[in-house]
């Protein structure tokens, strides 16, 4: 999961740099009152804004850019978040645009920069919030409409057959945008179940899982039963050496140390 990641992650990334950039134009030619020719000639010279060097411009623009890409990474907004709301989505985005903000006019404050206009500081600030957020929504709405086609889902085993079991089933298929397609339970061997385990729905036991899994082209697998600790950091290992994310339903293994979300 992590590989797959990491190419759409960069493309946020750009993505994110050219849109402070032009937040950034934007902002400079509305508030300077200037062309987008006249405002790069005095750019490349130095006088656009009171004399300021090209390169101290340039500087505080790239500066921003790696405190946004930073934060952005650390708030996790560059994997796939298919288990958060898009409000929590959004809260971070602003939450790492304004963070970003801050360490921005805490630069210009300590660099003694009082010729730079602050307000045109703040309505950069102000348009890359509004773009992302914009931006962001653009692309869940894309990904709910191809989820509704049965394009681009992650294949799931869940491990268990008891009421918990069933109700993540429930959850998974009843919820179409989180973008999963159920593909059989994992019996295990102690579990209790209310369910009849010679049900077609379940393929397999924990023995058998990874061929299941393969067999399947099965991208996630869920824990939804507790069972003892050993099993499932095996179950871990195994799952990171064929390239499948394991998650586990919260409050089943107490202290249970993750390397990995």
């Amino acid at each position: 999961g992590t590989r797959s990641s990491r190419g759409p992650a960069r493309v946020w990334m750009v993505l994110d740099g050219l849109t402070i950039f032009g937040a950034s134009v934007l902002a400079t030619l509305y508030k300077l009152r200037t062309g987008p020719v006249a405002g790069a000639k005095g750019f490349w010279h130095g006088t656009l804004i009171y004399h300021r060097p090209m390169w101290i411009m340039l500087a505080l623009l790239c500066g921003f850019t790696t405190a946004l890409i930073f934060t952005s990474r650390r708030l996790h907004l560059y994997t796939p978040q298919r288990l958060t709301s898009f409000l929590h989505e959004q809260r971070l985005s602003l939450q790492a645009c304004f963070t970003s903000g801050l360490l921005l006019t805490g630069t210009l404050y300590m660099i003694h920069a009082d010729d730079i206009p602050r307000s045109i500081v703040l309505i950069t600030v102000g348009l890359v919030a509004i773009s992302l957020s914009l931006r962001r929504l653009v692309y869940r709405v894309m990904l709910y409409r191809r989820f509704d086609r049965g394009r681009g889902t992650r294949n799931v085993l869940i491990v268990g057959t008891g009421p918990e079991a069933h109700a993540l089933r429930h959850h998974l298929e009843s919820i179409r945008h989180l973008g999963y397609t159920f593909k059989g339970f994992i019996d295990l061997p102690d579990s209790v179940s209310r369910f009849a385990v010679t049900s077609g729905d379940v393929v397999g036991t924990l023995e058998t899982l990874f061929q299941h899994a393969r067999k399947q082209f099965v991208d996630e697998i869920f824990f939804s039963a507790p069972c003892e600790r050993g099993i499932v950091q095996d179950v871990l290992v195994q799952a990171r050496a064929h390239g499948v994310d394991l998650r586990v339903v919260p409050d089943l293994y107490d202290g249970l140390a993750w390397n990995s979300p």
